[in-house]
């Protein structure tokens, strides 16, 4: 159920959930986020510096919420990007609230003191604690008004959110469609008339090679290309000459032991009256006050999975006694379910954007130190990992610095740093194999001090773990390519576009034999083609080829009357396709657990019309500020 209702809940835009990891920041212990020491200023929002201790800090712990989830692959993590992305989020968070105060939105102190006495963070036997505050206060290295600004000016644009979402609606017509549309399924017949088949049918004359050669000249310009030797940095080069012993390890596994804590795990189970925000449930108090009578016989002792399979209108956990399975803290829950410390224990009843919960610890496991037996191959790995991490930054500014001062050789480096120089493939500025898939490797090659001047380059960074030192070891500048190395392309090219043609032709002809005869079956069979047919297919289906399925689902269904509707197309492969609809089925809605679903799609439409209108307004506001990136 809570993963159905994480996807309906999406945000209004990435500076949000920037805002949301700041909270978390701001009581978890990284002091650095206001005041993080020297840091280089990354954007200016009217005066108001970015920095990179904050943008560093962000990052920091994305990525270690991100390294829990399953299948997380650090190789993927592109850190520049993200890193650069987090900037313009907060940027744009500042130009927004600098533009909202501009039009006169205010929040009262009132509200701000409400809101942080009502954090559960900040609960102590279910009241405020001063004490507590304070002290996650000091943790963090913030102030009472640097929290507090914090705070308020995410009060403002919440006010702006909820006007913009007050003001957005779905008809359940309108949903009703959507769901319709979504779970659509089709009846149709179709033919592939393939382009391959008639390749070797087609005869290349000399004089056809010469005039394509001689009329698309512009085609046969063979390119710059360079072949480069360069100096290859990795951190996993110098992983695997760090040096492992047990007493490092065990004195690395005591300095580290919060790293290896094993997560709590928590099966839960809920109770849930269904009551959107915007619906007459919700507004009229009615879920409330039966989610209450629910809470009243579960303190006089009544049985959780009893009540749920008799009130929750959450049918799928409710069957099961409001069973949700297992999760870790790191799941969307509210933060009152990670409080539960007993099994038994439930919550008060708690409102969400889709209704009331009660929500049930039914047991738990984990939450210790693991032993060091246990995290050895993976403490190897970290351990390591930080070792080579350390050298890597001072070993890339030494190769860097030895580079510059022997600007037209690598040997230098090479012999000083025990480095070996290593030799590229050619390739174009559309770049190649090995490191001149990477953008900045082609750009650096390419470049007037590189490539004109035969200078070092820079150190290029080819990932986030390797980077590189070059220099041009031999080039072949643009020139036109001759008709003898050109023929074969030629003649490929020539066979296959009559390949595709007659492919067309055929399919053509047998689309107008279909139209004539009214029995696709008959006519393909008249031209010795295969028909095949399909019923009840959805949008997903695995049954056939997800470029079909775009081109038949996109077609119009029969008009009254007709038996079927006709088409054909091209695809990209040079293959042509005929297609036949005989039925299009809308999915219709059945029971009542789907008609629950009707209204959270009714939902999800008024969010979906409340971001736009939303981002609509934010980039009027960021139009307005003063930004500049460094």
């Amino acid at each position: 159920m809570m993963q159905r209702i994480r996807d309906k809940a999406q945000g209004f835009g990435a500076w949000i959930i920037v805002g949301i990891v700041a909270f978390v920041l701001c009581f978890w212990g990284v002091s650095g986020y206001i005041n993080n020491g020297p840091s280089s200023v990354l954007a200016k929002v009217n005066g108001r510096e970015i920095t990179s201790g904050e943008v560093n800090d962000i990052y920091d712990r994305w990525l270690r919420s991100a390294a829990t989830q399953k299948g997380f692959d650090m190789s993927q993590i592109d850190a520049i990007s993200i890193k650069r992305q987090i900037t313009i989020a907060l940027a744009q968070q500042a130009a927004t609230i600098k533009g909202l105060k501009k039009d006169g939105m205010t929040v009262s102190d009132a509200m701000v003191v409400q809101t942080i006495r009502s954090k559960s963070e900040l609960q102590q036997d279910d009241k405020f604690s001063v004490d507590l505050y304070k002290k996650l206060l000091a943790q963090s290295g913030m102030s009472e008004a640097e929290f507090e600004t914090l705070i308020r000016d995410q009060l403002l644009v919440h006010q702006l959110q909820v006007a913009v979402l007050a003001s957005s609606f779905a008809t359940p017509k309108e949903a009703e469609r959507i769901i319709g549309l979504k779970n659509q399924t089709r009846d149709f017949g179709y033919s592939i008339i393939t382009a391959d088949k008639f390749i070797k049918n087609v005869k290349v004359t000399d004089e056809q090679i010469e005039e394509f050669y001689t009329t698309h000249k512009q085609q046969f310009v063979v390119p710059d290309k360079v072949q480069v030797e360069y100096i290859e940095l990795s951190l996993e080069s110098l992983f695997k000459q760090i040096p492992v012993t047990d007493q490092a390890l065990q004195e690395y596994y005591k300095a580290n032991q919060q790293s290896f804590v094993e997560p709590r795990k928590y099966r839960v189970s809920h109770i849930m009256i269904l009551a959107p925000e915007i619906s007459d449930a919700a507004q009229s108090g009615s879920a409330q006050k039966q989610m209450e009578d629910i809470y009243a016989q579960l303190q006089k002792g009544g049985n959780f999975a009893s009540l749920a399979k008799k009130y929750s209108e959450d049918k799928l956990s409710a069957n099961k006694g409001g069973d949700l399975g297992w999760t870790t803290q790191n799941d969307e829950y509210p933060a009152a379910v990670f409080a539960l410390q007993k099994n038994g224990e439930f919550t008060k009843p708690i409102q969400t954007e889709y209704g009331w919960h009660i929500f049930q610890l039914a047991d738990s496991s984990g939450g210790g130190v693991k032993s060091f037996a246990a995290v050895k191959p993976t403490l190897v790995e970290r351990y390591k990992r930080d070792a080579a991490e350390k050298i890597f930054s001072a070993k890339g500014d030494e190769l860097a610095n030895i580079a510059f001062e022997n600007p037209t050789s690598l040997g230098a480096a090479s012999e000083k740093l025990n480095m070996p120089i290593q030799t590229s493939s050619y390739f174009t500025r559309q770049g190649g194999s090995g490191i001149a898939e990477s953008p900045n490797v082609i750009k650096a090659a390419f470049s007037e001090d590189v490539f004109a001047n035969n200078h070092n380059s820079d150190l290029v960074r080819v990932s986030d773990d390797t980077y590189v030192i070059l220099r041009v070891k031999d080039k072949q500048l643009s020139h036109e390519m001759s008709l003898a190395d050109a023929r074969k392309d030629i003649i490929t090219y020539i066979q296959r576009t009559a390949a595709r043609d007659e492919a067309k032709h055929i399919g053509e002809e047998l689309l107008t034999a279909i139209k004539e005869t009214n029995n696709p079956n008959k006519a393909a069979s008249a031209q010795s083609l295969e028909w095949i047919t399909k019923r009840n297919v959805e949008r997903d289906s695995k049954d056939v080829s997800s470029e079909l399925l775009q081109r038949i689902f996109v077609m119009p269904k029969p008009v009254d009357g007709q038996a079927f509707a006709a088409s054909g197309f091209t695809l990209p492969n040079g293959d042509y396709v005929v297609v036949a609809i005989t039925k299009v089925k809308n999915g219709m809605l059945q029971n009542t657990a789907e008609s629950s679903l009707l209204e959270m799609v009714s939902k999800q439409i008024a969010n979906h019309e409340a971001q736009i209108d939303f981002a609509s307004v934010q980039e009027a506001l960021i139009a307005q500020a003063k930004i500049k990136y460094y």
